[in-house]
């Protein structure tokens, strides 16, 4: 995909590994990277506006929920 690391197939395929690589893998410091500024994260609870606070969100569930998992899929 133009703009993006080869290694990446197509759009569904970005997702599914990014979503992969952060919740799975636990690789929280890549949203500095993946996620641009001014992002909106929208769930049933929230909604959570900027890089920053989605990655503070996302720190703060995993916090209260260790073994949480969100698969690719459901994003998708």
């Amino acid at each position: 995909m133009k703009g993006f690391d080869p290694k990446w197939r197509d759009v569904p395929h970005f997702v599914m590994g990014i979503t992969r690589e952060i919740w799975e893998d636990r690789a929280i410091a890549s949203l500095t990277h993946r996620y641009a500024p001014g992002l909106i994260v929208r769930s049933p609870a929230s909604v959570v506006v900027d890089n920053a606070r989605v990655i503070a969100a996302t720190m703060a569930t995993l916090a209260e929920f260790p073994d949480r998992e969100l698969l690719g899929e459901d994003v998708i």
